[in-house]
């Protein structure tokens, strides 16, 4: 069976975190972190439900002894920044095709078009610039 400590390390080195990271996007120590994962001790309920919600993974899996470790249960959880950036192409694309002709709306098509498809990825290229600026 596995442990609570044992799915946490492998979810956290999957995601290619450090315990040192993993515990500063908890606002934890690494200590905490380091007794978590040798079952030494349990987050407490909050970080136990950011930890689900970082790793996309239900509760009951982190806290559920069982045989399988390798898939872990995604839970589905409504995203709003995917969810402004689904929205926004759609308005985009509808404004473009229902009030405007000739090139701007076609300019207006593609910019909606582009934000359903690649919304995501510019999210996290902006995360990524202003973590690496604040560390």
């Amino acid at each position: 069976m596995h442990s609570f400590g044992s799915k946490l390390k492998q979810l956290r080195e999957e995601q290619g975190f450090s315990q040192e990271q993993l515990a500063k996007e908890l606002n934890v120590s690494r200590q905490a972190v380091w007794k978590w994962e040798t079952d030494k001790g349990l987050p407490d309920i909050q970080n136990i439900v950011r930890l689900s919600e970082l790793f996309d993974v239900s509760t009951d899996y982190l806290l559920k002894e069982s045989e399988l470790i390798a898939e872990p249960t995604p839970s589905r959880k409504w995203d709003s920044e995917q969810d402004i950036g689904f929205y926004l192409g759609m308005i985009l694309i509808l404004i473009g095709a229902l009030a405007f002709e000739g090139s701007t709306s076609w300019i207006l098509i593609s910019f909606g078009l582009a934000f359903l498809i690649f919304f995501d990825d510019l999210l996290i290229s902006i995360k990524r610039f202003f973590s690496n600026r604040d560390n």
